[in-house]
């Protein structure tokens, strides 16, 4: 979400700035913060894509490669008009900006998208950090101890996965009270990255933390 909500927020602030001419040293750098903030939407997207994956949410996972690929198809079309192709002595040589751009599409086919995304929904323009009722924030206070908000009292499902989608830990009924709530579980965590998954009726949060061992 911080990334995203940093790369909008550039796309926000060069909105009303214009080059009298795209090659001037000026133009030449508004379009590396346009591109690289095109590029690091498309990264969010893959990562958040990556964490669903973990919960088996194809829709969420369809949902954000729709959005990553249109985020490519931006950075690339901009990539395009600026810089002509090279031949990286650590790489394939890149002939188009563009030459990625089926493979890109072929993630959002293999979870269920078809053709091409329509990209005329992306979140441009004066953006916020979108605020989700009844929604539950959640905090990592150690590697045993979790704390969340509730907005009102819940029975609760509480999982932790380990980087693999392996379940290290569950608490299956947990009675959450109105406000903060914390959880403690004895559960010795390997090195690694975890996602945290609390439910509460139809409302989950994710929450990833890593275990430095």
């Amino acid at each position: 979400d911080e990334i995203e909500a940093d790369a909008l927020s550039a796309l926000n602030s060069t909105s009303g700035m214009n080059a009298s001419l795209p090659n001037t040293e000026f133009g030449v750098a508004l379009n590396n913060i346009k591109a690289l903030s095109y590029l690091s939407l498309f990264l969010s997207t893959k990562v958040r894509a990556s964490t669903f994956l973990k919960v088996n949410n194809t829709q969420k996972i369809k949902e954000n490669l729709s959005n990553g690929y249109c985020w490519w198809d931006k950075y690339t079309n901009l990539m395009e008009t600026m810089y002509t192709g090279m031949l990286p002595s650590r790489s394939r040589e890149i002939v188009s900006w563009h030459q990625y751009d089926t493979d890109v599409l072929t993630d959002y086919a293999k979870y269920g998208g078809t053709g091409t995304p329509k990209c005329t929904d992306l979140p441009l323009g004066n953006y916020q950090l979108p605020k989700i009722k009844n929604a539950i924030d959640v905090k990592m206070l150690s590697i045993k101890n979790l704390k969340f908000n509730l907005t009102q009292a819940d029975q609760i499902k509480i999982s932790i996965f380990n980087n693999k989608g392996d379940i290290v830990f569950q608490k299956n009924q947990y009675s959450g009270k109105l406000g903060v709530n914390e959880v403690s579980f004895d559960q010795s965590l390997s090195g690694g990255l975890y996602i945290v998954q609390i439910k509460a009726n139809t409302n989950t949060s994710l929450k990833r933390f890593v275990v430095f061992k």
